[in-house]
């Protein structure tokens, strides 16, 4: 026994329990889809050789599957057999399709007592499939009472990945219009893409626009092959070449892509050792080409999944390098390949049967493409932008030096003031863009310390008795116990969700501003004190109080201190000292409690 097959038992035993799935009953209040898992018992069969006649001898051998999603067996040699019992309670006739949700298996066959064996798979030619669709679809059809004992038979050559599901015929065929809608504006934009991309190389003949309008092919017709789409329409004849186009045309990409990466990133001159590697890895994919087209299909997919995760890693690694050093188009370039990278690392982790099978591992792959293409496409126009400043810099520089020997020294002089002007302008813009991020927060994009200090300085010139200013102190109660139990990308999700009501709350007028960890601050002016200013702390903790949707299982909750000013004498750093020992004191009065930093104001319990 191969290990394959016994990782394949192993995961069979693991799935598995000690008694036949019970009767599925179909009944008016059956949903339109279910997930037939949970329903199916299963026999490996490891030299894929028995008959019907033999399965249903040794029925009782059959061990039922645990509820759930997906059904994976990884690279598993043999066949498997499913055994479904249905019932109908049905007051008439009913269509039912069991769809197999992976077009890349090779063979299913639906036994139905007497009937007909349905065969479907991509290793069944397109029109001899009991119903054309890119998945292994069959048909079922149940009289009011009737029973009966299907049995599925599956086997591949790439990974055993079936998702069984049953669908109301109705339901199904609106579920496939569905699907192959989706397809068909996925495929559109990769055409668009390619077609766009291929006029600029003809208009421009760069060879790293040519470079992604092949990559842009090869990762397509990839896609349409994991999919079941190039044996629906491309080649629905050749059914060995629709299992190898897969690898074939995933190994082409593999080939392109490093290519692209050193025209793209200018590798030969900035980066010489990465252009090296690069090389190595297009030659490693002209390899998994060969083997694509001469190997067993088995080794062809497995060779082309890992040598897909180190290309994935190879380019990744030298966009990251040239980001760090500020290449032009290079940080667009790693956000790219960081998607499809993820995407292809479920993918290959699924195929392996290391993760279970769901909507990421089963269509990350295409959702990855579709972005990271579409990101390198954003990223060549960035380029080309690029290269057209660069150009007309260039005419510009050639303009001037010509000018220079034609014109007088006044003039001269003119050209140069204007520049510096341009300069200084430039050079103004970008420090007007640097003080205001300087002013806020990356994280919520609330004001910052800076900005805090500044608006004080500010507002406490134009409080007075008639236009007192109000500051309110706020710390968050069990934010800890998030960034904790729930890690700080969630406690930074609860923090921008804190920004927004806190923006919500408060008035257009009012400075709302983080002013450290879990601390907000709230500037107010012309409020009447106390009341006006209490119940705006009591507005913002019944905001903070509800769940939060970034973590609901969390309680958050919050301690305001408040002080208030009504003199210009007041000073910013005693207004926030005020309010932060108030803050204190209501933190050690208990949660959600408001405390004033004066007597004017009423202790309150939110």
């Amino acid at each position: 026994m191969t290990a394959a097959l016994r990782a394949g038992m192993a995961l069979w035993l693991l799935l598995g329990g000690m008694v036949h799935a019970a009767e599925l009953v179909l009944d008016p209040s059956t949903p339109a889809r279910i997930e037939l898992r949970g329903h199916l018992s299963v026999l490996p069969d490891p030299e894929a050789g028995l008959e019907v006649a033999a399965v249903r001898a040794q029925i009782d051998r059959f061990q039922t599957l645990t509820p759930g999603s997906g059904l994976n067996f990884g690279y598993t040699r043999g066949a498997m057999w499913l055994q479904l019992s249905l019932r109908s309670a049905l007051p008439t006739v009913s269509e039912w399709r069991i769809e197999l949700d992976y077009a890349s298996l090779d063979q299913a066959e639906l036994h139905d007592g007497e009937a007909p064996v349905q065969r479907s798979g991509d290793r069944v030619i397109f029109s001899e499939r009991s119903i054309p669709h890119r998945n292994a679809v069959f048909a079922v059809t149940l009289a009011p009472g009737e029973s009966r004992q299907l049995l599925l038979r599956a086997s591949s050559e790439g990974s055993l990945t079936l998702n069984p599901v049953l669908w109301r015929a109705a339901a199904f065929h609106s579920h496939s219009e569905n699907s192959y809608a989706a397809y068909a504006l996925y495929f559109g934009m990769l055409l668009a893409l390619a077609s766009y991309n291929l006029l600029l190389y003809v208009a421009l003949r760069d060879r790293a626009y040519l470079y992604y309008v092949l990559f842009v092919i090869g990762v397509g017709t990839g896609i349409a092959s994991i999919y079941g789409l190039a044996g629906q329409y491309l080649w629905p004849d050749s059914v060995d070449w629709s299992n190898r186009a897969l690898v074939v045309s995933f190994a082409m990409a593999g080939v392109v892509g490093p290519l692209f990466a050193r025209d793209f990133l200018g590798t030969a001159t900035r980066a010489p050792r990465w252009h090296q590697w690069l090389g190595y890895g297009a030659w490693l994919h002209v390899a998994v080409i060969a083997v694509g087209l001469y190997a067993p299909l088995r080794a062809g997919m497995q060779v082309m999944s890992v040598a897909t995760l180190i290309n994935c890693i190879l380019m990744l690694g030298c966009g990251v390098y040239c980001a760090r050093r500020g290449f032009p188009g290079a940080r667009l370039y790693v956000l790219a390949w960081s998607v499809l990278l993820l995407s292809g690392m479920l993918m290959a982790l699924r195929n392996f049967g290391l993760l279970p099978t769901h909507f990421l591992t089963l269509h990350g792959m295409q959702v990855g493409s579709a972005l990271e293409m579409l990101l390198l496409s954003f990223a060549l126009a960035e380029r080309f932008n690029q290269m057209k400043q660069e150009k007309t810099q260039a005419q510009a520089l050639a303009l001037a030096a010509k000018q220079d020997l034609l014109e007088s020294v006044q003039q001269h002089e003119r050209e140069l003031e204007q520049r510096v002007a341009e300069r200084t302008e430039a050079l103004a813009i970008a420090n007007g863009k640097l003080r205001e991020m300087a002013l806020h927060d990356n994280l919520t994009g609330l004001a910052n310390r800076a900005a805090l200090h500044a608006h004080l300085e500010q507002a406490r010139r134009r409080c007075s008795p008639s236009s007192p200013l109000v500051l309110l102190l706020i710390d968050l109660d069990g934010f800890k116990q998030v960034n904790d139990c729930l890690g700080h990308e969630t406690g930074d999700r609860v923090l921008v969700e804190v920004a927004a009501r806190l923006r919500a709350a408060t008035r257009p007028g009012d400075l709302v501003s983080r002013h450290g960890g879990d601390e907000f601050v709230i500037v107010a002016e012309s409020l009447a004190v106390p009341e006006e200013a209490q119940a705006l702390a009591e507005r913002l903790i019944a905001a903070l109080s509800e769940p939060m949707a970034a973590a609901p299982e969390a309680r958050i909750g919050a301690s305001i201190g408040i002080t208030a000013a009504d003199q210009r004498s007041a000073e910013t750093g005693d207004l926030l000292r005020l309010a932060d020992g108030a803050m204190y004191a209501a933190k050690a009065a208990g949660r959600g409690t408001i405390r004033w930093a004066e007597a004017r104001g009423p202790d309150a319990r939110g």
